[in-house]
């Protein structure tokens, strides 16, 4: 048994919230706020705001530079009854259950969730007259030394061995579920993951210098990978060096400038987004567009 978990803290980089929120008149937002809410000058794409259903669950971010989006988000105590709706009570919102488990009216507490019994019942356990409502592991869901629900496979004695693993993959006794396996599209972008313990997971890994074609998939060399990119860029088989694309030029040419021939491959930002503190960012979080109707969020 490998019974070993850690305290993995990873930190966001994050853009300097005050250079960003300086754009942000907080009373030209804050009437537009409901019930239960308050206006933030900063918030980021991820973690996305707690719902009643995902308050429970913690949520892996890329450890990527995020743009502060001001809006109007829950007060403490409250969450949305669903993705953009309205922010109610924890009261309100009835019971949630953390990830891999789900709620029952009626759970037997005679029930042995282990990896070890995996559902069997627990001897000389009586199960009580009137049972009681409580979260319990999904179907096919068991708990890994007594933590947390995961999957059948997962459990000791289920899980892979090291003579299972695949061409340029080895076995690792101890691997987390943050942060996940790179694939060959990820591969340059970096995870944030929560503070919390998480418990060891035994599996096959992609050796060193190699990544999955996609999640789940099997593992090629970088070189076959093909080209990557970070973060909102895309790779462009015929890049023009003379396009300036920062938020000031906003992608207009920089004068007296020659574009080589052939012209030669690389990134670039994606469509619509500029190079803000040396990222590529929407445009709405250009300095130059925060009063165009087109980036008003309200």
């Amino acid at each position: 048994m490998f019974k070993c978990a850690v305290l993995i803290v990873c930190y966001l980089a994050l853009v300097t919230a005050q250079q960003l929120s300086d754009y942000v008149n907080p009373s030209s937002y804050q009437s537009a706020c409901g019930k239960n809410e308050y206006f933030e000058k900063c918030t980021f794409e991820c973690p996305p705001e707690k719902t009643c259903e995902t308050r429970l669950i913690n949520v892996f971010c890329p450890a990527v530079v995020m743009p502060c989006i001001p809006k109007c988000i829950c007060k403490p105590g409250f969450y949305r009854n669903g993705p953009g709706g309205e922010c109610i009570s924890e009261e309100e919102c009835g019971p949630a259950c953390p990830e891999g488990e789900v709620y029952k009216d009626c759970r037997d507490p005679c029930v042995d969730e282990s990896c070890d019994a995996m559902g069997s019942l627990i001897p000389g356990c009586k199960s009580p007259e009137s049972c009681e409502p409580g979260c319990a592991c999904r179907e096919g869901f068991y708990k890994l030394y007594n933590f947390i629900c995961v999957p059948k496979c997962y459990c000791p004695g289920f899980w892979d061995s090291p003579e299972s693993c695949g061409k340029n993959e080895y076995f690792d006794k101890c691997t987390f579920e943050c942060p996940p396996e790179k694939t060959c599209e990820d591969r340059l972008i970096d995870w944030a993951c929560p503070g919390v313990i998480m418990p060891c997971i035994p599996k096959c890994v992609c050796k060193a210098g190699y990544y999955r074609k996609v999640a789940g998939g099997e593992c090629i060399s970088e070189a076959e990978c093909g080209p990557a990119c970070g973060e909102n860029e895309e790779y462009k088989d015929c890049r023009n060096p003379c396009i300036d694309e920062s938020c000031d030029a906003m992608g207009s040419l920089i004068p007296n400038c020659t574009a080589p021939e052939p012209c030669e491959p690389g990134c670039a930002c994606k469509e619509g987004y500029y190079k803000f503190f040396d990222l590529c960012m929407p445009k709405c979080f250009c300095p130059k567009m925060r009063d165009s109707p087109e980036c008003r969020w309200w």
